[in-house]
């Protein structure tokens, strides 16, 4: 399965999605953890035989929207809907900088590099207390939701974090923390991380990175 923005002339196809043909089942599903908001997409099946490629089939354009901040990868999607925070976003850009012997400024010269690194927050939540209003706290069924999130966050996959406002990116997380959002709320804990964006979402990137559902 391809994907590319519709409208955008040269934009190209993104592989998505890969399955095996069923001879006895027509249907497929395919949920796209990688789609920017308040876009229009056009989806395409290119059916693959050995070496030999069909041709594309397309889709009408289909139109995606979500609201709020989801991380996911193929297996799992969690909306980090309460407490979020994000902590300061770091713009790397490797160089070196050299001092000539005779030369009154250094030289610098820069890396090809220029990823973003940065932390973030959030709670997660069970959903018995999300439908309470946060009146009932069950405390072993809010250690399953957090120990579920954390050990999402440190299963060693990329993953995808995506924004409503348009903003995607394609990470790997780690220093995964739990922390009592009080000493009289034990069972209410935020869970934090950092995290290091792995490339553009392209097919090179998402293929590299096991992300292709």
């Amino acid at each position: 399965i391809y994907r590319r923005i519709l409208g955008d002339g040269a934009n190209d196809w993104v592989l998505v999605g890969e399955f095996e043909y069923q001879t006895d089942f027509n249907v497929y599903s395919f949920v796209d953890v990688t789609a920017e908001s308040d876009r229009y997409y056009e989806y395409s099946i290119v059916p693959v035989a050995g070496e030999v490629i069909g041709e594309k089939t397309i889709s009408d354009p289909v139109y995606i929207s979500y609201n709020g901040v989801f991380i996911s990868d193929n297996e799992n999607n969690y909306k980090i809907q309460f407490d979020f925070e994000s902590g300061d976003i770091t713009y790397n850009k490797d160089f070196s900088s050299m001092n000539p012997l005779n030369g009154e400024y250094p030289i610098v010269v820069y890396g090809n590099q220029d990823y973003r690194t940065g932390s973030i927050s959030f709670l997660p939540l069970s959903e018995t207390q999300i439908k309470s209003g946060g009146t009932k706290v069950d405390g072993k069924e809010e250690r399953l939701v957090r120990d579920r999130v954390t050990s999402f966050l440190n299963n060693g996959k990329s993953k995808v974090l995506r924004n409503d406002n348009g903003d995607i990116m394609v990470m790997a997380t780690s220093n995964v923390k739990s922390s009592p959002k009080s000493n009289a709320l034990m069972d209410i804990q935020s869970v934090s991380f950092d995290y290091t964006e792995l490339g553009k979402v392209n097919s090179d990137t998402l293929v590299r990175a096991g992300l292709v559902g």
